[in-house]
């Protein structure tokens, strides 16, 4: 009951903003002036994108396709596909995206106010778990937490990875949806000192991204970041078995790393050549290919369809589908700025995140 009240509460203070705007061919769809900032949903046999709430953010579809979820400063928000306002779910800040659990019945999020890993219901918003993004023994917690991607879910729901700190740097850890049998599975090595004698008082020479599992729950996908020249770098994928890790390539994502539906491939946005691209590459090894070479704007915030035969990009202001059929989605006539595509689980809609657009002319 007290869910159902909040909900209706929370609806009636996001209340949906009315939009009258027609499709263009090329899904460009509503009016540039009073097109209001947040997350859109367009299904891409019909007409413009519709608004689906407020503030902007990353929106993640849940498994079964009937909501979609984005984390903020103030929570995380969930919405429907019926029309409805989105209610708030959690109302304490978000850092990157929120996980639903393979079976849509969770949400996975890193609290940056709490600095904690926490599972909630998703109907409800109950916390199921609630664990420290400190490991134990670890002295202090870096403040700047990851805000780019989020935890991820093994494939049968049974564990996440997610990035941890053990003092000294971010790691990656693993943990099962009950709070137990929490590992770290990375240890980047300490900046040696020439002035102290306590190699383990040093920070990390390098930090990890937001892992991701591999479609066969083996492996997971690990983004390095050097903190000083000749550290680790790159893309590593981490055999958990084995306890095995090998680096893919040295090119540095700026995107969350995707995997092929087939575990074969990791796709991430990158700088190269100074533009943003989108590659793919081999887990096996080799060269990076370029995926949007084609897009005079280069490309960001990389989205697989479910098929993976058409890639989803933001590029310039607007999001960029390649594959089959190109074509170009957005929520306004040049005014708002679109990021985050995400595949609804079926392909047939890609809900994106619209913010004002960045001031890139002073007088």
């Amino acid at each position: 009951m007290e869910s159902s009240v909040r909900r209706i509460q929370s609806r009636r203070v996001l209340r949906l903003l009315a939009l009258v705007c027609a499709a263009s061919t090329l899904f460009v769809g509503c009016a540039s002036t009073g097109t209001p900032a947040g997350v859109y949903v367009a299904t891409l046999s019909e007409g413009a994108p519709r608004w689906i709430g407020a503030p902007a953010a990353a929106p993640v579809w849940s498994p079964d396709g009937r909501a979609i979820a984005w984390g903020t400063e103030r929570g995380v928000l969930v919405g429907d596909q019926e029309g409805t306002a989105p209610w708030q779910l959690t109302e304490s800040p978000v850092a990157g995206k929120p996980a639903w659990s393979p079976d849509s019945a969770t949400l996975a999020y890193v609290d940056s106010e709490r600095a904690a890993l926490v599972i909630v219901d998703a109907s409800s918003g109950t916390t199921v778990l609630e664990a420290p993004i400190g490991n134990s023994g670890a002295a202090t917690v870096g403040s700047d937490l990851v805000t780019m991607g989020g935890p991820s879910w093994s494939p049968d729901g049974a564990r996440l990875a997610f990035i941890c700190s053990d003092g000294l740097g971010d790691e990656v850890c693993v943990i099962s949806a009950d709070g137990t049998d929490r590992r770290q599975v990375t240890h980047i090595e300490p900046v040696r000192s020439t002035t102290s004698s306590s190699a383990s008082a040093a920070p990390a020479g390098s930090n990890v991204g937001p892992p991701v599992w591999s479609p066969g729950g083996d492996t997971i996908a690990v983004p390095v970041f050097p903190e000083v020249r000749g550290s680790a770098s790159g893309i590593y994928t981490v055999q958990l078995d084995q306890g095995v890790a090998r680096r893919v390539t040295a090119l540095q994502p700026t995107s969350d790393v995707l995997w092929t539906s087939d575990g074969r491939s990791l796709v991430f946005a990158a700088t190269a050549e100074g533009r943003s691209d989108v590659f793919r590459i081999s887990i096996a090894g080799g060269s990076a290919s370029n995926m949007t070479g084609s897009l005079p704007e280069g490309a960001r915030d990389p989205a697989l369809s479910p098929d993976n035969r058409q890639l989803a990009v933001a590029s310039g202001r607007d999001i960029e589908i390649l594959g089959q059929q190109a074509r170009k989605i957005g929520s306004s006539d040049g005014v708002m700025r679109d990021r985050f595509p995400a595949w609804s689980p079926d392909g047939d809609e890609l809900a994106f995140s619209s913010g004002p657009a960045l001031v890139t002319k002073y007088d």
